[in-house]
């Protein structure tokens, strides 16, 4: 007899019920005010003042554009081209206009039809040390590559998702906070987290986090959410 346990109806089905059960999310979300005190404890946490430069830049772009961190850093080295890329980075900047930057994602869990998302990110406060856009600036002016990965380390070896979480552990025990409860994704709900607490409609929030993939063709404004009088 056909062992029909190994049909595509009965494992879809036992998918389903496994699915139905749900499962407990314990991950919190890093807040504007945590995101500031990780990227304060880098500095008792980090040696290399370079590190601490990369570190702090991802940090701020994963909370400020609602970023996965599988998108700006690679899990192995074979995936090092499915992540931002140096040359999918423009900084804008002159006297008549605001401080910027624009990213393109040419592989995102939320695209339709491979079709590339754009992001463009408008400093607020040029001068704060929280601003990702200057975090960039102060990245690229650091980290001089032209091509591959936009985030490197010195020696040029992408930087990977293990490196970027082991120094995220580091600064979250430093503040004295759980490591178990506060992961990478800890900076996209947390994004959440503040533009609700600023009053923006779950619409506004789900198109900012790209969770419709409806929207993913669209080219997303975002604001500095670490201040109150963002501009949506």
């Amino acid at each position: 007899m056909e062992d029909m346990t190994h049909s595509f109806l009965i494992r879809k089905m036992l998918k389903g019920c496994h699915n139905m059960a749900g499962k407990s999310d314990s991950r919190l979300p890093i807040t504007k005010d945590i995101l500031y005190k990780i990227i304060n404890a880098l500095e008792a946490t980090v040696d290399d003042p370079l590190v601490r430069i990369l570190l702090r830049t991802i940090f701020l772009l994963a909370f400020s554009a609602f970023m996965r961190l599988g998108e700006l850093v690679c899990k192995s080295y074979a995936e090092s081209n499915k992540v931002l890329q140096r040359s999918d980075v423009i900084l804008m900047s002159s006297e008549s206009q605001t401080p910027s930057v624009k990213m393109i994602l040419r592989h995102s869990k939320t695209q339709v039809d491979h079709h590339p998302i754009s992001l463009h990110l408008v400093s607020k406060n040029g001068l704060s040390k929280y601003c990702p856009v200057r975090a960039v600036q102060q990245y690229v002016n650091a980290f001089v590559h032209t091509d591959g990965p936009f985030f490197q380390m010195a020696n040029g070896s992408p930087v990977t998702y293990a490196f970027v979480t082991q120094h995220l552990n580091q600064a979250i025990h430093f503040v004295g906070l759980d490591t178990s409860l506060y992961k990478g994704h800890s900076f996209r709900i947390g994004a959440a987290t503040e533009a609700a607490k600023m009053g923006c409609s779950e619409n506004i929030i789900q198109r900012l986090g790209r969770w419709n993939s409806m929207l993913s063709k669209d080219t997303f404004v975002l604001r500095h959410l670490a201040y109150k009088d963002v501009n949506l």
